[in-house]
């Protein structure tokens, strides 16, 4: 960690080094941290590396044309040659006529850092505390004659971007990830969770992974076809990490391109369904600000069932006549994602839902998805690490693993119950973090058997 005073300056100097290569106005991101990795498997731990890195993306703008070059030196020599680049790449670029310009100062007024998003603990978080986390789940494992692998990392980032307007912004958060994948008689079970600092159900990091995998022996074979099925948080976080791809993208639907073009303002899904966009929470890995400068927004994607709102960057709000919304990639970015995805709680719990069925699946994750049919949101890919019958209001028994091929939408039309408690996923695609309950839908399609 550097320190917003310093990243500042190097920021300052940066934009001198444009203006000094010839850019009009320029733009200057820093991107920086540590990250600390302890991995583990058969039961024992095999690799743990640090690292410490800054990097520095310049853009130089002369007219309406851009360009961009990047570095990890943050010398003057370093940045001035990174600078002259980004300046000889615009003075050949083409001009871009949907440049919206700049973000200016009024657009992107200075944020605060949000308390507590940098826990120093998390942060400094030493090889031997890692290895700690990493032998309880292995001493579980051990004890019941399974094998676990996985990892557990942890660091801290901070971003500051700046421009030649006056727009200054910094921010800093610490990470930490934990996953275990237990293995047994050809059975497995995972579990896998990230926050922005460490949870107390470390505690029994693994146990979750390890007995599922004991519950998973000797899978019996159940035909495909419509299912209820109970989702697990992580197979949830599938699909609403595909909702957010597919559906939330403000530049796709300017292009008629989401499955939900034309469809804002109308039922998309079922009455229990609040989903929003909230990258200001402490509870996730909050990011203020966007790429461009703007600051972030929380944003309601579909409230009830209805979809409400997009997320915009200063390109798409001028070609929609729109307000920016904080959720640039940058200034030469095209498309723009919500990162901050969260599910709204319902009051059931996953007992609640085993309770309520008749008969059903219960999925603890998805794996190797897919987009099937972007149009109708349509996804393809496997069950895996837990498959299990639930008859009559009870889980009776692990079953073979399935392929699922599923419309997004049709799957959230079809929700009947909500879980009370939320767990945090990594983000597929970039920073933020996808903080989902389980669900209960009732009807679900697969599409094939494995023989596994």
């Amino acid at each position: 960690m550097i320190g917003r005073e310093k990243v500042l300056r190097v920021l300052e100097q940066a934009l001198a080094a444009l203006e000094r290569a010839g850019a009009e106005t320029g733009h200057v991101r820093f991107q920086g941290g540590s990250s600390s990795l302890t991995r583990f498997a058969n039961n024992y731990i095999h690799q743990n590396v640090a690292e410490n890195d800054t990097g520095l993306l310049l853009t130089a703008v002369i007219g309406r044309r851009l360009g961009a070059a990047s570095t990890n030196r943050v010398d003057r020599a370093g940045m001035g040659r990174a600078a002259e680049q980004a300046a000889a790449i615009a003075g050949r670029a083409v001009e871009d006529p949907e440049f919206p310009g700049l973000a200016e100062p009024g657009e992107a007024p200075a944020v605060a850092e949000i308390p507590g998003a940098c826990d120093r603990e998390t942060a400094a978080l030493s090889p031997t505390a890692r290895a700690d986390l990493v032998a309880i789940a292995t001493r579980y494992a051990a004890s019941r004659d399974a094998v676990a692998s996985g990892k557990i990392a942890s660091g801290a980032l901070e971003l500051a971007v700046a421009n030649s307007l006056g727009v200054r912004q910094y921010a800093s958060a610490s990470i930490f990830s934990a996953a275990c994948t237990a293995m047994i008689e050809g059975a497995a079970g995972s579990e896998e969770w990230s926050a922005g600092r460490i949870e107390a159900r470390l505690g029994e990091f693994g146990h979750e992974a390890v007995d599922t995998a004991l519950d998973a022996r000797k899978p019996r074979k159940e035909e495909s076809g419509e299912w209820t099925v109970i989702l697990a948080p992580r197979a949830v976080s599938t699909l609403i990490g595909y909702l957010a791809y597919l559906g939330f993208d403000s530049l796709a639907h300017l292009e008629n391109r989401s499955f939900l073009a034309g469809r804002m303002g109308t039922k998309v899904a079922s009455e229990e369904v609040t989903i929003v966009d909230d990258g200001l929470s402490p509870e996730a890995i909050p990011l203020p600000f966007d790429f461009d400068g703007v600051p972030r927004r929380r944003l309601i994607l579909i409230e009830s069932g209805v979809a409400r709102e997009l997320p915009h960057s200063l390109r798409t709000a001028k070609k929609a006549d729109a307000k920016p919304t904080g959720h640039s990639f940058g200034p030469q970015a095209a498309g723009v994602i919500p990162l901050h995805v969260v599910m709204q709680p319902g009051e059931a719990t996953l007992s609640q839902m085993v309770a309520s069925t008749e008969r059903g699946l219960l999925v603890n994750r998805f794996w190797y998805s897919n987009v099937a049919d972007p149009a109708r949101a349509v996804i393809t890919g496997m069950t895996r690490d837990g498959l299990f019958l639930v008859e009559k209001g009870a889980v009776v028994g692990p079953v073979r693993n399935m392929r699922f091929t599923e419309s997004i939408m049709n799957a959230f039309s079809s929700v009947e119950m909500i879980g009370s408690e939320l767990q945090s996923v990594g983000n597929e695609w970039s920073l933020g973090l996808t903080r989902v309950p389980a669900m209960k839908i009732s009807s679900f399609r697969f599409t094939g058997v494995t023989e596994f």
